[in-house]
């Protein structure tokens, strides 16, 4: 039809005598993209089609437009992009010409990526000018208009005279009953929309409120709806009992329309999970009721595994138990898991399908109608067990003896005795090395045991799944099952709801920074803190904030964790965060007003709902600095949305919070903001007495001050306790011995730890390693004299005395290795297991770190498994061999330069980036690369070791530190030049990208 437009225009004449079938015209006219300056012609054509089947007077423009405006939308397309083109081409040549010959090299991908783009445009423009070479384009634009003045002026005539006629309007908008309701829906968005000219405006309320009037009811447009008119179908793709499987596309999105057998009813909801199929939206308003959901090309599960036998199919499996877990922990059964019900994303992850098939109404056990098959029969109920697959391709896709039990323990005749979703996702989680995700469900609902069970028993009303239902009612079993047709459904959230939990998603959270129940006090030891701190959090007084102050080693961290603990018994702990200057990103409050935000958002609905509502209006706000989140997110919905009764959040090691003690911004917060938070919100800071914090918050009236005094009889009483329990060891008492005299040296331990935790815990640790503890220990205490005070004083001295003792420091191969591995630990950004820091550290590949950590395992864990992160025993150990052991000279032996080895991991972090991304190929990587107008989004890449993972992550962290960059400088411009984009990829992947900004600003300071 639309010849033109492949090089061959029709003429005016010949078009002339032409009268095709109106409806191809229309519809040819209605496939295509109006561009604006067509707006009004196709608004007119729609409206036209769409309500007043009687206009024929423009249906000779009607006919040239459907033969010409495609050629029109081509040629005028191509001279605005060829404008454009030209601008852009301009405005890219004279900022290079401006770079710098180093920022050239920087930005050599992305400038390469623009003349890509560049050629592409102008081979466009080119096929388009050749086109329109052909066309008479002054004519057509004349001729174009006159039309839609035309087209128009007719509109505007019947428009007019249905105003005049109100009968005669009532019989142009009649439409059937069934899709009465669609029609409206339809109408009220163009309502809404705002875009129509005044009169279109008007014949748009007057059809709505006629059929409001005809139906009886108004309609309320939710953001789920989808009608019958914005989705196109295309070729069926599946069949189900109750549905067929179409492909289709909506809103320029290649979607899968699932068009349902039976009349359904709608209560929809949705919840956006990685391993549940997306809800786009359905249809349920007139007779043809469908669902979108999105199209996923790898197809099933069942169907993956064929072409791709080699992927990862243990990924598959965690994924799969990750989507039930989710579902079960909504009070949904699955009810029909199997391959061709589980879809393999492009980012190669498992997602569920199919799910939410019924409301079981019934006092039998539920599904017990479904037939699984020859397979169950034999392996459940006849324990029958397949042989086991032990081929090396096997053991090469992650199949082991832990997944073969796993399998087995999932196919035990007794449902009691198989596992849990939960259960099967943290074994797949342990065996793949996962983090499991924030607020997991911690075990299955009591409904879905009770279900399962056949404890709907006497419970005929009992709803399992509160998924989004279309209604087909029948018999099974002589109970009343109500079928579910949302398949693809989300589990049990409101459309609002769902919104929210998507926004509230956007909010990064920190894993790993709650408080630990293993790390609480000795009971019977802190009363009188612990009893203040108990009364203070159920008060409602002016001092909301309880700020615990105490010296290194004084055991503030396990009050922090027997308050949090005993707040979280008494139902008022809201969220608790303990900062970690050895681990990020607990090292940085860059994520501390979030992570609380969504710890209360999880509890209090209208205070996430508020907080949705600022995110859908300013999403930089996930990211934005710490005083915007904080009004925003925190202090404004708490005005707005007062909590009755008193919620605390526990904070601790506040002077952590930064590389060089408590983060300024935050101070500012606690000392600017925190009396003016309602009453009820109290928080519970740990600290050491810091010059910053104490300016902050000393004499302040909102703030509760409670110091720890070491040398206070409770204290001491306390510290005798801790010494008693830890000798509960029987071999180390056996050791030391039980006599009088031995007692008097216990004693004597007592009395020199002076309240300090950590010096009792450093001093047990050490005796543990030794060959004669009682030997050491007397050879340790008399090292502390009385004119040692102070707790750093008394720390530093300890781990002199253990470090002394630990190897010769005349040895100059051990004071070598001491340096190279002691050095890598004191630099790394976070703890590193041994295996991954050999593996980036060049030069420590050929010792045995081990062997010389052995030595010092009264300072330092972890060293004993090759795959744990090795960490310090306390923050203060580092302290006094990166800074305090250099003041002394029967010290500097001990000395690590902290900033020196900072640099050589950051050499090490580009040469294992060059290394491992020249070698195998990740699967995923090039995604930034693809140029599509619908990107993929970010897939998760494999194939990426850890200590790939980590020289990523940390590698702005030791540039940054780096003082003298000239060794580095080579090293920095080759990564630049070949392997930037794949560390953005990388990190976005596996973490959060946080931006590149702080190393462009390093790079022109120190490398210009």
């Amino acid at each position: 039809m639309l010849t033109a437009a492949k090089g061959n225009p029709i003429s005016k004449a010949s078009t002339m005598d032409l009268r095709p079938d109106a409806t191809d015209l229309i519809t040819t006219c209605l496939s295509l993209f109006p561009i604006p300056s067509l707006h009004t012609a196709f608004s007119a054509l729609r409206i036209i089609w769409s309500y007043v089947q009687e206009a024929k007077g423009c249906e000779r423009q009607l006919g040239l437009l459907a033969r010409y405006v495609a050629e029109l939308l081509y040629t005028l397309d191509g001279e605005y992009r060829a404008r454009r083109l030209l601008n852009d081409v301009s405005s890219s040549a004279k900022e290079q010409a401006s770079y710098s010959f180093l920022k050239t090299v920087y930005f050599k991908d992305k400038t390469t990526s623009q003349i890509d783009n560049f050629n592409r445009r102008i081979a466009s423009c080119v096929t388009t000018y050749q086109i329109s070479s052909l066309i008479e384009i002054s004519a057509w634009q004349a001729w174009n208009d006159q039309a839609r003045k035309a087209d128009q002026e007719a509109l505007d005539r019947r428009l007019t005279d249905l105003q005049a006629n109100k009968q005669h309007l009532a019989a142009n908008i009649y439409v059937q009953h069934a899709n009465m309701m669609a029609m409206m829906v339809s109408l009220q968005r163009r309502i809404s929309e705002r875009t129509s000219l005044p009169l279109e405006h008007w014949f748009f309320m007057q059809s709505l409120q006629y059929l409001s009037t005809l139906s009886g009811s108004r309609v309320n447009v939710e953001d789920w709806m989808i009608t019958s008119y914005e989705v196109e179908f295309g070729q069926q793709i599946g069949a189900g009992g109750i549905s067929q499987v179409f492909k289709g596309s909506w809103n320029k999105t290649e979607v899968v329309l699932k068009v349902l057998k039976n009349q359904a009813g709608a209560s929809p909801s949705s919840a956006v999970i990685r391993n549940e199929i997306k809800f786009l939206g359905a249809n349920v308003l007139d007779d043809k009721p469908f669902i979108v959901v999105p199209y996923l090309a790898n197809g099933n599960a069942r169907d993956y595994l064929i072409i791709h036998p080699e992927c990862n199919r243990l990924q598959l499996v965690h994924g799969i138990s990750l989507g039930l877990v989710h579902l079960h922990s909504q009070q949904i059964v699955h009810g029909d898991l199997k391959a061709v019900n589980v879809l393999v994303d492009h980012g190669e992850m498992a997602v569920l399908c199919d799910f939410g098939l019924s409301r079981i109404f019934t006092g039998k056990v539920p599904l017990a109608h479904i037939d699984y098959g020859h397979f169950q029969s034999l392996i459940v109920d006849g324990n029958v067990r397949p042989q086991r697959p032990d081929n090396k391709d096997n053991q090469g896709r992650g199949f082991s003896d832990a997944t073969w039990a796993l399998a087995e323990s999932c196919w035990h005749g007794s449902a009691n005795e198989r596992p849990t979703a939960n259960t099967v996702y943290d074994t797949l989680s342990h065996l793949i090395e996962v983090t499991p995700p924030a607020n997991m469900p911690a075990s299955l609902p009591e409904p879905i045991h009770e279900t399962a069970s056949g404890g709907a028993a006497g419970n005929s009303d009992r709803t399992i799944t509160r998924s989004m239902t279309f209604n087909t009612t029948g018999i099974i079993g002589g109970s009343s099952v109500t079928n579910v047709a949302g398949d693809y459904i989300m589990y049990g959230a409101e459309p609002t709801q769902l919104a929210v939990k998507m926004n509230l998603d956007k909010l990064p959270y920190v894993e790993g920074a709650s408080w630990n129940p293993k790390l609480t006090c000795l009971p019977g030891t802190r009363s009188t803190i612990l009893s203040l701190s108990q009364v203070w959090s159920c008060s409602r007084d002016s001092q909301n904030v309880f700020w615990l102050e105490g010296v290194t080693g004084s055991g503030k961290t396990s009050i922090s964790n027997t308050v949090a603990q005993m707040l979280y018994q008494d139902g008022i702990l809201v969220s608790s965060f303990f900062f970690n200057r050895d681990v990020g990103p607990r090292n940085s409050p860059q994520m501390l007003i979030t992570t609380i935000v969504r710890d209360i958002a999880n509890r209090h609905h209208d205070f996430a709902a508020d907080i949705s509502k600022y995110l859908e209006g300013e999403p930089a706000l996930a990211s934005a600095p710490l005083i915007r989140q904080y009004d925003a997110l925190l202090w404004g919905p708490l005005q707005r949305h007062p909590i009755d009764k008193p919620i605390v959040v526990v904070i601790d090691a506040l002077d952590e919070s930064s590389s060089d003690g408590a983060d300024d911004d935050l101070l500012c917060i606690l000392n600017d903001e925190a009396h003016r938070l309602p009453p009820q919100f109290r928080i519970f800071i740990t600290s050491r007495p810091t010059g910053s914090i104490h300016r902050c918050l000393s004499r302040k009236s909102y703030v509760k001050r409670c110091s720890i005094d070491i040398n206070s009889p409770e204290s001491l009483r306390d510290i005798a306790a801790y010494v008693d329990a830890q000798l509960q060891d029987d071999q180390l008492l056996f050791q030391i011995g039980s006599s009088a005299q031995d007692q008097l040296l216990i004693n004597e331990l007592k009395i020199k730890a002076e309240g300090l935790f950590i010096w009792i815990a450093t001093v047990f640790s050490y005796l543990r390693t030794v060959y004669n503890p009682k030997a050491k220990l007397l050879a340790l205490l008399s090292k502390f004299t009385e004119n040692i005070s102070g707790a750093d004083k008394r720390m530093d001295t300890l781990y002199a005395a253990v470090l002394d003792s630990c190897a010769d420091w005349e040895d100059t191969h051990f004071i070598i290795n001491y340096q190279l591995i002691m050095g890598a630990i004191m630099a790394v950004e976070r703890p590193l297991s041994l295996v991954v820091l050999q593996a980036l550290c060049k030069d420590m590949q050929g010792l045995s770190p081990a062997i010389l950590l052995r030595r010092f395992g009264s300072v330092i864990v972890g060293f004993e498994d090759e795959h744990e992160p090795i960490r310090l025993l306390h923050l203060s150990f580092r302290e006094f061999v990166t800074d305090r052991a250099d003041k002394a000279v029967e010290t500097q032996k001990f000395f690590i330069s902290k900033q020196s080895h900072i640099q050589r991991l950051a050499s090490f972090c580009f040469e294992t980036i060059a290394r491992e991304l020249e070698g195998a190929p990740k699967t995923g990587a090039g995604y930034l690369e693809i140029e599509s107008e619908y990107p993929p989004g970010i897939p998760k890449l494999h194939g990426i070791s850890k200590q790939l993972l980590y020289a990523c992550e940390a590698l702005p962290h030791h540039i940054l530190a780096v003082e003298t960059p000239g060794s580095i400088a080579p090293l920095f411009r080759s990564f630049l030049s070949h392997h930037r984009t794949r560390w953005f990829e990388i990190v976005a992947s596996h973490g959060v990208f946080r931006g590149s900004l702080a190393v462009r600003r390093w790079l022109e300071v120190s490398i210009p």
